[in-house]
Formats: C-alpha cells, sequence, structure tokens
C-alpha cells in the first residue's frame, strides 16, 4: 500500500516504532462541533427513516 494514492492523497506506510503517539487531539470547540453536526445527522436520519415508514404503510394492501 506504500505510496498508492486514495482519494487524491498518497499513502505512506511505515513500521510502527512502538513509542509514537498517534491519537488526535481536538479542542473543546472542534469536539462540540462535531458533535452537534452529528446530533443533527442523527434527526436527519431518524426524519426520513419516519417518512420512509409512512410510506410503506400507506402502499400495503389489506391481506385478506
Amino acid at each position: 500500500m506504500n505510496g498508492r494514492w486514495f482519494a487524491k492523497k498518497q499513502l505512506r506506510a511505515e513500521w510502527y516504532d512502538g513509542l509514537t503517539d498517534y491519537s488526535v487531539k481536538e479542542s473543546e470547540e472542534d469536539e462540540a462541533k462535531r458533535l452537534d453536526d452529528f446530533g443533527s445527522w442523527l434527526e436527519e436520519q431518524s426524519s426520513s427513516d419516519d417518512d420512509d415508514a409512512e410510506e410503506h404503510t400507506s402502499e400495503t394492501k389489506p391481506v385478506k
């Protein structure tokens, strides 16, 4: 995979040295924005699921 391109970015693969900390630290503002965006996305998904459920129930015909 080293040197291959993915999503217009070139990948770089190396051996892990066991010491380097690769975790990403984000500010409280960035975290709050990310969580708000995720909450908005969840609400959009929930409302579209409700719309889909209503469409399916209106198309359902009674079984005789």
